[in-house]
């Protein structure tokens, strides 16, 4: 449905019935949300590509970096929403990953027992929505998921494959 992503102004492709693609377009409500001047980053859809999660820097008084998600509905894109706590905490928490389902979502926080000093250093957390629609208490996945720093990650459409970098 949707395939394509550019860096910095967000844009969005569409294939046509004749298998041609459209050529870019901005996706406006998130590019210029907030006066425009946020980094927007790591895009992802959920499954039917009605959702797009991401994370930007909008409230940069408040946080680092949160998790926003914007809606598409009636050819249109809702302004960004902040997913909010749990998820998101006074620092850095992006790099978000939604399942097919819909039910947990897949993101980077800062580490905090970082060794040797590494600066950047990130771990993979998971939150499951309840069926009220609220996100559950992220969790940091064991090792071997965790080892040292990870970043990007995407669950499988399987809801069980991850692929990360490390």
């Amino acid at each position: 449905f949707w395939n394509c992503w550019t860096f910095r102004r967000k844009r969005i492709c569409k294939k046509t019935g004749n298998d041609s693609w459209t050529d870019p377009e901005p996706i406006i409500e998130v590019n210029d949300f907030q006066g425009g001047n946020s980094n927007v980053r790591y895009p992802s859809f959920n499954y039917d590509a009605r959702t797009l999660y991401f994370c930007a820097d909008y409230s940069k008084d408040t946080s680092d970096v949160d998790i926003y998600y914007s809606n598409y509905n009636n050819g249109i894109w809702s302004e960004p929403v902040n997913i909010g706590q749990p998820i998101n905490s006074p620092s850095y928490d992006g790099q978000p990953s939604v399942s097919a389902d819909n039910e947990t979502i897949y993101f980077v926080r800062n580490k905090t027992d970082v060794e040797n000093n590494i600066p950047n250093c990130k771990s993979i957390y998971y939150s499951r929505q309840t069926p009220t629609g609220e996100w559950t208490k992220p969790e940091l996945l064991p090792i071997p998921i965790n080892v040292e720093c990870e970043q990007t990650p995407r669950i499988g459409l399987d809801n069980v494959t991850l692929y990360f970098s490390s």
